[in-house]
């Protein structure tokens, strides 16, 4: 008994002492809570007042928010300095849960307050007028201005990130374990940031370069067709030259493609071979700049482009082109933009996002007849639909802007915009942004699959496609299965599906097996199999057709090199699936078998690049 009075007498003991060890931190911990506080309201204010685009407002509050952050740092610093305060580890530890929490919002704060005046800058013309009315010495200003903020921006990414770690230091316990949910809402919101932020010096030098800053820009831009699909996106049935110069266009105009490759073809001049399966399919012995694109590697392609481009334009004797780029467009990028300026009227059609591609399509093959416009001239619709679409999105209205920069952001994930620049620098900035249209290498397993579609008209719209593929990770077999389902007929836009189809896998795997089920027929005399170098893959190559009504697809087998097993033994199997631009997928079924029974499965949408790791 007297030894368990003695017990509690020591325990009593140890607690005041603990009381008179940490009594004189109470003040300090107040004072942390009453500038964090604060710090968080002004941030919020601060906030507000950016939405409201009152810079001068939204910057006082934020340096009240980072003055009071630096005053909650300083709180606990004070408290740090009591040496006998080390000796309690549970006290230690929350003060420094706490300290990372100030330091993150001190850190985030003072990058944001650093990088203030180019943004307001930057924002108050656009904000006050629309770009258009901007005078040229305007917009050079506000070109130059991003051009040199790359240092600020690359502080800025990299502070940012430092604020992150910090936050990540904050464990679920303890002290802040009450508001571990908005810690970990702002985490999560410091992380799309910073996805975002990491971009901007990288777009700091591009969109400049692009929007003709420092120099003058002079584009050829390739008007995609996917419903008639082909390596890079599809089929060239136009193109485009834009010449810009401190983001105004000095011209914009497009051409039908067969008013350069008719003229080269008949020529003597021009004897560029084609690749041996479009003369086997199509019939064509030269290479026209109509069926330049023939890979999926837009790097690739854009440089044949080029080089057919001013190769035929010598052949006729006109005047070759130094181009500063190539830029790739498919049509879902210019339904997108119809869709934020509004229907466009052209030859008495109403174009929409729902209908541009068809009616589009319409107007190029059949209606002009019946409008008697020749057929030399049938794509001129193309200009008229183009200057309107510029005209309104030079006057777009301000509380647009961030809407159009998300079209633009979500079409280069869905390989609906694909740049290159003959700048090696400023081709690697576009591949950095995901904007260069590159196929990639992979340390583990890698897929695409690409059809080019070869005579059979604009089938690509009703042709349903599905792949599954499945691994087994023990043998080091993979099954893939090809899906088509061809939902048209007969007409002027659809006929029998007819294809070219590459499958890109690991360099190095072997083919085991190659058939056709249901009413797909292959080419058997087509079937091949070879190592691209340039792109380092092995490729398995086939025609085939399906008619209209039918359903049908390929099964491939094949093993992959002894050096990928070996990876995945050491490491999670990982498969980076590549979606060819233009290409419409239902879904990708994906499996890996493990010990002879299905150890992960789930299905994915192939409107980009994928990488999935299983663990």
């Amino acid at each position: 008994m007297r030894l368990i009075k003695y017990f509690f007498l020591f325990l009593l003991s140890l607690f005041i002492i603990l009381i008179i060890i940490i009594l004189p931190s109470f003040t300090d911990i107040k004072n942390y809570a009453s500038s964090a506080l604060k710090a968080k309201d002004y941030t919020e204010e601060s906030i507000n007042n950016l939405r409201e685009s009152d810079f001068i407002i939204a910057n006082d509050s934020l340096i009240e928010a980072n003055d009071n952050f630096s005053l909650a740092v300083l709180s606990i610093e004070n408290i740090e300095q009591r040496k006998i305060i080390k000796f309690i580890p549970f006290f230690n530890n929350q003060l420094l849960e706490l300290k990372n929490l100030a330091q993150s919002g001190e850190i985030a704060t003072r990058s944001i307050i650093r990088i203030f005046p180019f943004i307001s800058s930057f924002s108050e013309p656009l904000i006050s007028d629309k770009f258009v009315s901007l005078s040229d010495t305007e917009k050079e200003e506000i070109l130059k201005l991003i051009y040199q903020s790359e240092p600020d921006l690359k502080a800025f990414s990299a502070n940012l990130n430092l604020a992150l770690i910090k936050m990540d230091r904050i464990k679920a316990k303890g002290v802040l374990r009450p508001i571990m949910t908005e810690i970990y809402t702002l985490k999560e919101t410091f992380k799309q940031a910073i996805q975002i932020v990491d971009k901007l010096p990288a777009l700091s030098q591009l969109v400049p370069q692009l929007a003709g800053y420092p120099n003058s820009s002079h584009y050829l831009i390739i008007l995609h067709n996917n419903d008639e699909l082909r390596p890079s996106g599809g089929f060239i049935g136009a193109y485009g030259l834009l010449d810009i110069k401190n983001a105004s266009i000095k011209n914009l105009s497009t051409y039908d493609s067969y008013h350069l490759d008719m003229p080269a073809y008949l020529s003597n001049d021009w004897q560029e071979k084609a690749p041996d399966v479009l003369e086997k399919y199509l019939g064509v012995e030269k290479w026209y700049l109509r069926d330049s694109n023939w890979y999926p590697d837009w790097p690739q392609s854009a440089q044949n482009i080029l080089r057919i481009y001013n190769g035929e334009k010598k052949a006729i004797n006109e005047k070759t082109e130094n181009f500063t780029g190539v830029i790739g467009v498919n049509p879902d990028f210019v339904a997108d933009l119809i869709d934020l300026v509004g229907n466009i009227e052209a030859r008495g059609d109403v174009y929409t996002k729902d209908n541009f591609q068809e009616l589009l399509q319409y107007s190029v093959e059949v209606s002009y007849k019946e409008e008697d416009i020749s057929s030399w001239d049938r794509k001129d619709v193309i200009n008229e639909i183009l200057v309107e679409l510029q005209e309104r999105l030079f006057n777009l209205e301000s509380d647009k802007m961030t809407e159009f920069l998300s079209i633009i952001q979500e079409n280069i994930e869905l390989k609906n915009i694909q740049l290159f620049f003959t700048d090696n620098e400023l081709n690697d900035l576009a591949i950095s942004l995901g904007a260069g249209g590159e196929m990639k290498n992979s340390t583990g397993d890698y897929l695409m699959v690409v059809d080019a579609n070869l005579g059979a008209f604009k089938s690509d719209a009703v042709v349903s496609k599905n792949f599954e593929y499945n691994f087994d990770l023990e043998k080091g077999v993979s099954d893939l299965h090809l899906n088509y389902m061809h939902n048209g007929g007969f007409d002027w836009r659809t006929t029998r599906y007819q294809s070219y189809t590459r499958v890109y896998v690991p360099f190095g795997s072997k083919l085991i097996s190659l058939e056709p089920y249901g009413q797909v027929i292959v080419d058997k005399d087509s079937v091949e199999t070879f190592n691209d170098d340039y792109l380092n893959k092995t490729v398995y190559g086939f025609y085939f057709k399906l008619e209209p009504g039918s359903v049908g697809g390929i099964n491939i087998k094949y093993e992959l090199p002894l050096e990928k097993l070996n990876y995945f033994e050491n490491n999670n199997y990982n498969l980076l699936i590549q979606k060819q631009s233009g290409q419409r997928v239902g879904y990708f079924n994906f499996s890996l078998t493990k010990d002879n029974k299905e150890y992960f499965s789930n299905s994915y949408s192939l409107n980009k690049d994928r990488e999935i790791i299983v663990e």
